[in-house]
């Protein structure tokens, strides 16, 4: 599970969860999350799979 561990630091530009929105659309797919006040956001995605 990922955690901010420093919320002092201001060094970006809070993009990443853009670009995965896009990836995961390309892909047919979607980024889906829940969020609790005070407790923090659970962010997850599906990705179909083919055996080739």
């Amino acid at each position: 599970m990922f955690y901010k561990s420093d919320l002092s630091a201001k060094n970006s530009y809070g993009l990443g969860l853009y670009v995965s929105k896009l990836i995961l659309e390309s892909h047919n797919s979607e980024l889906q999350f829940e969020s609790a006040l005070n407790k923090g956001s659970t962010f997850w995605f599906y990705l179909d799979t083919y055996i080739m």
